[in-house]
């Protein structure tokens, strides 16, 4: 009952978050981004391939600093999309962190459509941000050095997979925004699919 009720209050906190920072009430700084990468399936974690792309954000809010993690996922070989984002405020004496995981949050996740998680804090607030900070020198900066292929022993199909060359192309690219958006369309997906 009590772990309910301090999720309530997370998601409250979350859509409260959102709703200023797409009024244009709160500002975020993007000061550190993870390139869109591939990560292999992890057997410990039971986590499957996927694609992804990391932002991290800072702002102060009611005075206190805050950090804001952004994690945009789209599974290979299944395509399916995920967002992570950890909320936290750094401050010794009002310290919180917020972890919220789509996959998780949306009941049930199989069905998940656009239109269902519009409304979501996590989908608002990516919406908001990644757009901004795809411009800013930190993300060109990052990409700069990034390899989108870190890990060694990934299977052929899953390196030879569609989703896996759209990835590639995107990290060579310096896309950040036309991945977020194949995360979260896809149909945009598609259409960069096949242009492949």
């Amino acid at each position: 009952m009590m772990d309910e009720i301090m999720r309530q209050e997370e998601r409250i906190l979350l859509n409260q978050i959102a709703k200023l920072t797409e009024e244009g009430h709160l500002a975020w700084d993007c000061v550190e981004y993870n390139p869109i990468g591939f990560l292999d399936k992890d057997e410990y974690s039971e986590q499957s391939a996927c694609i992804c792309q990391m932002f991290q954000f800072e702002a102060a809010i009611g005075g206190l600093p805050h950090e804001l993690e952004l994690a945009e996922y789209i599974n290979v070989p299944s395509g399916k999309m995920d967002l992570a984002v950890t909320l936290t405020r750094n401050d010794e004496e009002h310290f919180m962190k917020i972890d919220s995981i789509l996959s998780v949050e949306l009941d049930p996740y199989i069905n998940a459509t656009p239109q269902s998680i519009e409304s979501m804090a996590a989908v608002r607030l990516a919406k908001s941000l990644v757009p901004l900070a795809a411009k800013t020198d930190v993300v060109a900066e990052a990409f700069s050095w990034a390899r989108f292929i870190n890990q060694t022993g990934i299977s052929r199909t899953l390196l030879n997979h569609p989703l896996t060359k759209l990835g590639e192309k995107l990290c060579s690219e310096h896309r950040a925004l036309d991945f977020h958006q194949a995360v979260f369309d896809s149909t945009y997906r598609d259409k960069l699919l096949a242009q492949i």
